[in-house]
C-alpha cells in the first residue's frame, strides 16, 4: 500500500514538473519550437498518467484477487486504450468495475458474518458463563476466609 502512494505521488509530482516546464517553454521558446515542445510534454503527461491508471487497476485486481472476486470482462467494466494502429494495448478499470469489485467485497464480508455470527455468539456465551462461575468461586473463597 505504501508502494503504491509512494509511486503515485512521484508520478503526480512529474507530472505537474512537465506542466510547468511548458507554461515557462510557452513564454521563453519561439514560435517555430513551441509546437514541438508542447506536443512532447503533452505525450509525456498522457504517459505518466497512463502509468497511474494502470497502477491503480493493479492495486484494484489485487484487493479482488485478495477477497477471492472474479472481475468479469464486460465492456462497462473495462476502459480499453489502444496503440497507435488503433489495436488494444492497455485496459483500465472504470468507476463501475471500481464499484462492481467494491460491492463484491461488500457483499462477501456480509455473507461470512452472517455465516459466522451465530458461532460467535455462542462462543461469547459459553466464555462469560465461564468467566462468571470463575468469579463467583474467587468471591465464595474471599468470602470463607475473612
Amino acid at each position: 500500500m505504501f508502494d503504491y502512494w509512494k509511486a503515485t505521488r512521484d508520478i503526480k509530482k512529474q507530472i505537474e514538473a512537465i506542466r510547468e516546464r511548458s507554461r515557462r517553454r510557452a513564454d521563453v521558446e519561439t514560435a517555430q519550437m513551441i509546437g514541438l515542445a508542447i506536443v512532447h510534454d503533452r505525450f509525456e503527461i498522457q504517459r505518466l498518467e497512463t502509468h497511474l491508471k494502470k497502477l491503480d487497476t493493479d492495486r484494484w485486481r489485487d484487493y479482488a484477487l485478495k477477497h477471492h472476486v472474479e472481475i468479469p470482462p464486460f465492456e462497462e467494466y473495462w476502459d480499453v486504450e489502444g496503440g497507435i494502429d488503433g489495436t488494444p494495448t492497455e485496459s483500465y478499470l472504470t468507476e463501475k468495475g471500481k464499484r462492481f469489485i467494491r460491492e463484491a467485497v461488500s457483499e462477501k464480508r456480509a455473507l461470512f458474518g452472517k455465516r459466522w455470527s451465530p458461532t460467535v455468539t455462542i462462543v461469547v456465551s459459553v466464555l462469560s458463563f465461564i468467566i462468571a462461575v470463575i468469579s463467583l468461586i474467587v468471591a465464595i473463597i474471599a468470602l470463607s476466609k475473612v
